[in-house]
């Protein structure tokens, strides 16, 4: 299987190093070739919004994974979950989440499952 990344960046998050971790995957995931498209969280309750249109819009396709990836804190993780419950779907979608703390941005341990684990 191969997985499509929709991902929504809350830039404000951690202090407003959510910007700066967007800077660091982005181009590992392009440098990778993997699939993705993403958008920005402008406001408070924007991001479900945006994960209820991603929900909406993604089209199913054969031996490929639609994977929405929330790069944020917890309140980003919340909305985007609330987002998708938002939507009736009959496969569920799964959700992937890069956590930005302050606290994991100045020891690095952010990047770690990223680095690692992505194909």
């Amino acid at each position: 299987m191969i997985a499509e990344y929709y991902i929504i960046i809350n830039e404000l998050a951690g202090s407003g190093h959510g910007k700066q971790v967007w800077e660091t995957i982005k181009p590992i995931l392009e440098q990778r070739q993997i699939h993705f498209e993403y958008r920005i969280s402008e406001y408070a309750g924007h991001t479900i919004r945006l994960a209820a249109e991603y929900v909406k819009t993604i089209q199913r396709r054969p031996n490929i994974t639609p994977v929405i990836l929330v790069v944020g804190g917890d309140g980003t993780l919340n909305e985007a979950l609330n987002g998708i419950m938002q939507v009736p779907q009959q496969d569920p979608i799964p959700i992937a989440y890069i956590q930005v703390a302050l606290e994991m941005i100045l020891h690095g341990a952010w990047a770690w499952p990223l680095i690692l684990k992505l194909p």
